[in-house]
Formats: C-alpha cells, sequence, structure tokens
C-alpha cells in the first residue's frame, strides 16, 4: 500500500517541537541547533517538497517546515508520519482558528501549599 496517498500535501500539521537556539563559537560564528532542555511546543508546519517528493513512489521522506520563527523543520519517515497522526502525536490543521496556546492552573496541596502547572495544548479561538 502507498502510504503517501494517505497525507493531504496541501494540509498544515502540528508537530511538537523544541525551539532552534544558537551557540557563538568563536571563528565559526552561529551554530542552531535545537535544545532538549527547552520545552516542547505545539508547532504548525507545512510539508516542502524540496528534497523530498511525495508524488514519487520511491520517495520514503517526509520534510515539514515550522511556520512559526524559531523552530525550524522536521524530516521524518513516511510510516513514522502517518502512525504519528493517527496516534495523535502529529495534529492535522482541521480549522483556520485552530493554534496552540498555553494553559495555565493551579492545584491546592495544602491549605498555603500550591503547585503552579502549564501546558501547550491546541485550540479553536472563540
Amino acid at each position: 500500500m502507498n502510504l503517501n496517498n494517505k497525507i493531504d500535501r496541501d494540509a498544515h500539521y502540528f508537530l511538537l517541537m523544541h525551539p532552534l537556539e544558537y551557540l557563538v563559537i568563536p571563528g565559526f560564528g552561529m551554530v542552531w541547533y535545537k535544545s532538549d532542555s527547552t520545552r516542547e511546543k505545539w508547532v504548525e508546519c507545512k510539508i516542502v517538497e524540496d528534497r523530498y517528493k511525495l508524488s514519487d513512489n520511491n520517495n520514503y521522506k517526509i520534510e515539514l517546515k515550522s511556520i512559526e520563527e524559531g523552530y525550524g523543520k522536521e524530516i521524518l519517515y513516511i510510516e513514522d508520519f502517518v502512525s504519528r497522526l493517527n496516534s495523535g502525536y502529529i495534529v492535522k490543521k482541521t480549522s483556520q482558528d485552530m493554534c496552540c496556546v498555553e494553559e495555565k492552573w493551579i492545584e491546592p496541596l495544602t491549605n498555603n501549599t500550591y503547585l503552579h502547572h502549564s501546558a501547550y495544548v491546541l485550540k479553536r479561538e472563540k
């Protein structure tokens, strides 16, 4: 079965991504890298077919580029992309008002001790 036919190449997708950070190395300039120490966020991405074309039946990879500044791109095997899409680790953008927002809440532990939580979630703007 050709998995390329299951992918909507015109759609946008949300992926959990780490932001790009940079390090200045004397003599080399700036070096960009993805930091695992920063928090992941749902980032809107589009499919880019510069290197890997979905129309090519022999192609086995897909490249997704972030629309949001500072997040870069992800290259995945097509089987991994479809598997993550089916399991919710990649989310297809289904409406124009769908976006990532940071939710914050407080959980009381005792009378005067509280846990402060925050998480990035996908929502539709009202």
